[in-house]
């Protein structure tokens, strides 16, 4: 549910690397590894790691993480880059083969992030780089859910799509986008009227009315949905 996101964080990445005078066509291609990858010169010695936090963890929204990246002696250039869905948490170039800093998971964010690491040598003709996963999920209570666009029913032509984005709304009085978190469900009570092509994408098959259920955590948002004449 993160290939939107780690696109977007090629654009970012090939901003940051372009400062540096460096091309970033070699390491596109290994960004979802998730281990240390050598993607030029000699491969000995190649050691670049993210020692906190834990590959895996998770924090809540809102919360300050302390992230600390260590690398070879041979790195003398690095970069570390950390991203939500479509959203940059913090981004920045150390002239050194080693970095320690702290970054602010903003507040109305939830689900999956990653943080990258790439380390270059003083000619930028040698590169390693590291990748870990985590996800943010907050302290709050879920009191509802809401959609987008707002709407108190779905209506569309037969062959038409409609994308929808679900949002929690919690008891600390903020509202956060569902759409890359694990578990959120939807389902068409007719197949044969609708469907659900992708996660948050309905198409109309068939003319007729039927129901679409958007279901996360305890909680359920049922919407009136009307597929209309191919013509319409």
């Amino acid at each position: 549910m993160f290939s939107d996101g780690a696109n977007f964080k090629l654009v970012v990445w090939r901003f940051t690397k372009n400062n540096l005078k460096t091309n970033s066509s070699a390491s596109e291609s290994s960004l979802n590894s998730g281990n240390t990858v050598s993607l030029a010169g000699n491969s000995q010695g190649n050691s670049l790691k993210i020692t906190s936090p834990a590959d895996g963890s998770t924090s809540n929204s809102g919360d300050t993480v302390k992230v600390e990246v260590v690398g070879d002696g041979w790195i003398k250039n690095l970069i570390v880059l950390v991203s939500g869905y479509q959203q940059p948490f913090f981004t920045e170039i150390y002239k050194s083969n080693s970095a320690s800093f702290s970054f602010q998971i903003p507040r109305d964010f939830i689900g999956p992030f990653k943080i990258w690491a790439e380390g270059m040598n003083e000619s930028y003709d040698r590169t390693v780089e590291t990748n870990i996963s985590l996800n943010a999920f907050p302290a709050a209570k879920l009191s509802f859910l809401s959609v987008a666009p707002e709407s108190a029913t779905l209506d569309l032509p037969v062959g038409h799509f409609q994308s929808i984005s679900v949002y929690g709304n919690y008891d600390d009085s903020v509202q956060r986008n569902l759409d890359q978190v694990n578990g959120l469900k939807f389902v068409i009570a007719d197949p044969k009227i609708a469907q659900i092509t992708k996660p948050g994408l309905v198409t109309g098959l068939a003319e007729g009315e039927t129901t679409l259920r958007i279901s996360y955590q305890s909680l359920t948002l049922n919407i009136p949905v009307t597929i209309l004449p191919a013509n319409y």
